[in-house]
């Protein structure tokens, strides 16, 4: 069994969701496939904005809302068939909570407490996700199930001076094993949710912004995947931003610790919680192009030696007098990467 993880830009309408669900249905030629979405390019910008202006009491926010509305519903219709049962009401009772949820966020007094119930609703963006890229999988002639709730536990660190919430492999296998389990066992193809999490209260949090690909990660060791695939609009880490430095290679083979240093540099093209979880099983990682996933990516971890170098430059070193690929990663909440 593997993980594959989309990234938003994989999902931008209906187009490239059924060319990322044909990038699962031939993965699942070989072996089953466990799939972890992002929300819609942009989308999670769209509910900060909404859950913002109803914070505020602004009831400005139903213009935005109105729009997410209806371009969830126009790439549902896009994607539905009714010949192989995909439902075009399916959207309706999130759309109900969604409401619910954006009307006690103009109840909720200024604070923290409002701050976490503002990142919480930008997650829907990933509940919606899920149920879009179903009906994908659906379309490309798969047995498809959405996992609408989180599917990460997370716990406190007590080994942190200050205690903070820690995703848990050994929680979340406890949580998901069976469920998932058993939709494999029916020959169905669970899609999950990133970034979305529960903490051992049973509160929503989230994994931070950026988080799916942690999500993917958290998700890989806990059902102890083969590999986990993370497929975006690059083909995987370049030694230069190719933008910038324009005979930049691809890193084809990197070590765990190799490309955790680059992640935690700052580029764009993996989180940096993503290793350590997979890591520490031997797990390894697969970075391809959602544009042509046939190509060459970056694989990490993989027992092979790495192909030779022109340049006999220790990679590290390298590394560091030239530009990473991709911009430097975005702080603060949760965003659909």
């Amino acid at each position: 069994m593997i993980v594959v993880k989309f990234g938003g830009s994989s999902l931008a309408g209906p187009e490239r969701m059924l060319a990322a669900a044909r990038i699962v249905a031939r993965h699942s030629l070989t072996e089953p496939v466990i799939c972890v979405v992002s929300a819609m390019a942009g989308v999670t910008d769209q509910l900060f904005a909404i859950a913002r202006r109803a914070a505020r009491g602004d009831s400005g926010w139903r213009g935005p809302y109105a729009t997410l509305h209806a371009q969830h519903e126009e790439a549902l219709a896009s994607l539905a068939d009714v010949r192989e049962g995909v439902e075009t009401d399916q959207l309706a009772p999130l759309w109900r909570m969604l409401e619910s949820d954006t009307m006690a966020l103009a109840a909720m007094p200024e604070g923290y407490e409002r701050e976490e119930a503002i990142a919480v609703f930008s997650a829907w963006g990933e509940k919606l996700s899920v149920c879009l890229f179903a009906a994908a999988l659906a379309h490309a002639g798969m047995e498809a199930a959405p996992f609408e709730d989180a599917p990460v536990i997370v716990e406190h660190d007590l080994r942190c001076a200050s205690p903070r919430w820690t995703a848990s492999v050994v929680a979340t296998s406890l949580w998901l094993r069976d469920p998932i389990t058993n939709l494999m066992r029916c020959g169905t193809t669970p899609v999950l949710p990133g970034y979305l999490a529960l903490t051992q209260d049973g509160a929503y949090t989230t994994l931070g912004r950026n988080g799916s690909d942690h999500s993917a990660a958290i998700i890989g060791a806990a059902l102890d995947a083969h590999a986990v695939y993370i497929y975006s609009d690059v083909a995987g880490i370049y030694e230069a931003d190719p933008r910038i430095v324009p005979d930049a290679r691809l890193l084809t083979s990197l070590t765990y610790d190799e490309a955790a240093a680059i992640a935690t540099r700052g580029a764009r093209v993996l989180h940096p919680a993503t290793l350590p979880p997979l890591a520490q099983r031997g797990i390894p990682v697969h970075l391809r192009s959602v544009f042509d996933p046939e190509a060459p990516g970056t694989d990490i971890g993989v027992s092979c030696a790495p192909p030779p170098r022109m340049d006999t430059t220790p990679l590290m070193a390298l590394l560091a007098s030239r530009a990473l690929a991709g911009a430097q990663r975005k702080v603060g909440r949760p965003d659909a990467f």
